[in-house]
């Protein structure tokens, strides 16, 4: 039998609107645990986003945080490193630069 509202569960089925929230929370969760994972590999576990990834103070502005992420930015990125570098700096730098990128997009928002 049809129900008269749209998306109404019936039996063995969920709600439309629940697989997107599911989709979305799960999404999201991963991201999350991907950033955390990245920034504790390339700075340890704990490391403070403004102080120890983009080296700013707390309550920087919006254009401090901008100006510390293109400075990061340009001392670790993968294009920028010096040829003379072991394959473990390399992998270290390519590391921060990722956690960089994390946390400016976190801190941006």
């Amino acid at each position: 039998p049809s129900s008269s509202r749209p998306f109404a569960s019936s039996r063995g089925r969920r709600r439309v609107g629940e697989d997107i929230i599911r989709g979305i929370g799960s999404s999201l969760l991963r991201y999350t645990m991907s950033a955390t994972t990245t920034i504790a590999d390339a700075y340890g576990e704990g490391a403070c986003l403004y102080e120890t990834v983009l080296e700013v103070p707390k309550d920087a502005s919006a254009s401090q945080l901008r100006k510390a992420y293109y400075k990061r930015c340009l001392l670790y990125h993968p294009d920028k490193l010096s040829s003379g570098l072991s394959d473990e700096d390399k992998d270290a730098a390519k590391k921060k630069f990722a956690a960089i990128s994390i946390a400016y997009t976190i801190l941006s928002d």
